[in-house]
């Protein structure tokens, strides 16, 4: 499985798997166990956000969802935000910002401007053999844009559209 073997590579895949395995385990426990209350905590402990309306508080974003913000655009890691020590007098207490435990690991707290694109680029080299040109194209992967879909009767929802 990915998640054990993180582990092979260095020390940040393996800290990251170990934020991975509780949250994969639980995604299939959800398929058998739909209607328990440890099924139902774990969707809603997926994302909190604390801040409030003051000036100069900072928004935070902590539960299982950060663990897929672990690495920038450029692969280099997100630190999670340390309030707790920074001395800085927020208005939102550390007790009410929740960061997140989950079988021993803690996922960390970021700033909403951390999460990272959820698409990238690379460049595409197409050649023509038939009139001998070479084309300078751009491949762009990942999260692209939302799709509607009926939930229902009377219900429309959206939802994230992967794609190439």
């Amino acid at each position: 499985m990915l998640t054990s073997r993180c582990s092979r590579y260095s020390a940040e895949p393996e800290q990251w798997g170990k934020l991975l395995i509780p949250i994969v385990s639980r995604f299939s426990v959800s398929f058998y166990l739909l209607k328990s209350q440890e099924t139902k905590d774990f969707w809603l402990r997926a994302c909190h956000s604390a801040k409030r309306d003051d000036s100069g508080d900072v928004e935070s974003l902590s539960g299982w969802l950060t663990a897929f913000c672990f690495w920038d655009k450029y692969g280099k890691r997100i630190c999670g935000m340390n309030l707790k020590d920074s001395g800085f007098p927020y208005s939102t207490p550390y007790s009410d910002r929740k960061p997140l435990t989950l079988d021993d690991n803690e996922y960390p707290m970021i700033s909403p401007g951390k999460i990272p694109i959820s698409t990238l680029d690379v460049p595409v080299y197409v050649d023509d053999y038939i009139t001998g040109l070479e084309h300078q194209t751009t491949m762009v992967a990942g999260l692209v844009g939302m799709s509607a879909t009926t939930v229902g009767m009377t219900q429309t929802s959206v939802q994230p559209h992967c794609g190439w």
